[in-house]
């Protein structure tokens, strides 16, 4: 359990970090009325949506280049039914499959 909260813990870390870094958000302090100061946070989903879509177009290029690569340099071999994934068809040319992350609900894009 311990490890558990670690991780979320530097989880959460590293997503400020980040975002601080990509601006994603921004954190603001005013004087309030009473004297108290108040604390206001602006995040940018459009840009957050925008990185988002940036780094899994990066990644998939990324992946494509590896099975040309592999599929160059080794030849093909059969698959065992239990090295399969369900729903996947990996001999198919032309059929990738696509990595999809929505943090902020769908995108609307396809």
């Amino acid at each position: 359990m311990r490890n558990l909260l670690a991780f979320v813990g530097a989880l959460v870390v590293t997503l400020a970090v980040v975002g601080w870094y990509e601006n994603w958000f921004q954190l603001r302090t005013t004087p309030g009325a009473d004297g108290n100061r108040n604390l206001s946070i602006d995040i940018d989903s459009k840009k957050v949506g925008d990185d988002v879509k940036k780094t899994e177009n990066k990644f998939q290029q990324f992946l494509d280049e590896r099975a040309k690569a592999a599929g160059q340099t080794t030849p093909a071999t059969t698959q065992s039914p239990k090295d399969q994934v369900p729903g996947i068809d990996l001999k198919t040319p032309g059929k990738d499959p696509k990595f999809e992350l929505n943090l902020f609900g769908p995108s609307g894009q396809e």
